[in-house]
């Protein structure tokens, strides 16, 4: 795999802990800034961000990214049927919520399909609930591979954060990508 793998513990604590920390330390005016946008977010997309979105966050996230640049995010939720309301509800605002941003959003013609969005840069995600865990990717087979595998344990981790790659695949990786084909042969040395 050339993907480079993260895991977060608790994400949720985790979330608020920044966020608390970035309240306390923060300049008064991006703090007021930052309140002001949680706010004006609530009301365009007619729910409450921390209890709708957040706190549905449970237990451990995984997140994987590629070489290309794309991204799968994946999530345990406390209660999926809400988080599939949330989407069902939230999802056709984004758009207005957005406005400055110009970003297009494409809601599924089954609550149960994947939304995507698209920012006027080119950026592209999707996003869906699958079983009972919160799914986001740049493309919607990212997400389906990501959605369908196991979080795994990493031996020897401990802590809220973990990181896993396997360096020689990726080197060999970013070797042929830049036509450098033999690079097996200076990576080998690298191990499992």
């Amino acid at each position: 795999p050339t993907d480079f793998g993260f895991g977060a513990r608790d994400f949720v604590q985790t979330f608020h802990f920044l966020e608390e920390v970035g309240l306390t330390t923060g300049k008064p005016d991006e703090v007021a800034e930052y309140k002001k946008d949680k706010q004006r977010l609530n009301k365009d997309l007619g729910i409450d961000l921390d209890r709708d979105v957040i706190d549905q966050f449970e237990g451990d996230a995984s997140l994987a990214v590629g070489l290309d640049g794309g991204f799968a995010l994946r999530s345990e939720l406390r209660d999926p049927a809400a988080a599939q309301k949330t989407l069902e509800k939230a999802t056709p605002r984004l758009k207005k919520a957005f406005a400055k941003e110009n970003v297009g959003i494409v809601t599924p013609k089954r609550p149960e399909g994947v939304y995507a969005m698209a920012t006027a840069d080119g950026d592209k995600f999707v996003f869906a609930v699958r079983d009972d865990k919160f799914v986001m990717a740049t493309d919607a087979g990212r997400l389906e591979e990501f959605a369908a595998q196991s979080a795994s344990q990493v031996e020897g981790a401990s802590g809220s954060f973990v990181m896993a790659a396997d360096a020689r695949t990726i080197a060999n990786e970013v070797a042929r990508q830049q036509g450098q084909g033999a690079a097996s042969l200076f990576t080998s040395s690298l191990g499992d």
